[in-house]
């Protein structure tokens, strides 16, 4: 049975799930918005790469929308936005990477959420493996690490721009002549790379079993 209080009751509890969807609306556009803070722009691959070649610092957001991790981060990106309001040359990107997977193995993304950051000083981009969290990655980005007028950027920008694919080689085979001259017998090739702004060569050899130890010490 219905009365005139019930009917009233029903239509008070409509409007207000009509009040919510459009504040749940409202809540979504706002974390997106270019008056919350610095636009961010959703990319694709093609966006991304004609982004990247204005030189502009950019960081990209690498999302999936079956993550509830990266649902979480949503927020945090929109109030990174907020902080960074004032640097009007950074440019934050939305990159969905699940539908552009070729893209992410393309940038060695393995899992999302993940930033990628690209600046002159590394044009190549450098991942961000801190706590996901605005103030903390705000701190990363405005390191001195990645400023060109600082001591440490300038170190940073000479090591990554010095070490191209020919360099690498090179230093491999200076490495893999090295080592024979000294007994040591090279397991395959060495590898060189750069990764955080420090250069890293692994390599494997066997040393000649005719050396005494004293020898085989001498020779490292």
């Amino acid at each position: 049975v219905s009365t005139p209080s019930t009917g009233k009751l029903q239509r008070s509890v409509m409007v207000a799930a009509r009040l919510l969807a459009v504040l749940l609306c409202v809540c979504q556009a706002m974390a997106f918005s270019p008056t919350a803070g610095l636009t961010i722009q959703v990319a694709d691959p093609a966006d991304l790469h004609e982004a990247l070649k204005k030189g502009r610092p950019s960081l990209v957001y690498f999302f999936s929308e079956w993550s509830g991790h990266c649902r979480r981060f949503d927020a945090e990106f929109a109030e990174l936005s907020r902080r960074l309001q004032g640097d009007q040359q950074l440019q934050l990107l939305r990159v969905d990477g699940y539908k552009h997977r070729d893209l992410v193995r393309e940038l060695g993304v393995t899992s999302f959420p993940a930033l990628l950051f690209f600046t002159k000083v590394v044009p190549g981009g450098e991942a961000y493996g801190g706590e996901m969290e605005a103030g903390s990655i705000a701190a990363w980005i405005q390191s001195d690490h990645f400023n060109l007028n600082t001591q440490s950027g300038k170190a940073y920008e000479f090591l990554t721009g010095f070490l191209t694919a020919d360099k690498a080689r090179e230093i491999e085979d200076v490495v893999s002549e090295i080592e024979e001259r000294r007994g040591h017998h090279m397991i395959g090739r060495p590898h060189v790379e750069m990764h955080g702004g420090h250069m890293t060569i692994s390599e494997a050899f066997t040393v000649d079993s005719s050396m005494s130890l004293e020898e085989q010490l001498q020779s490292f």
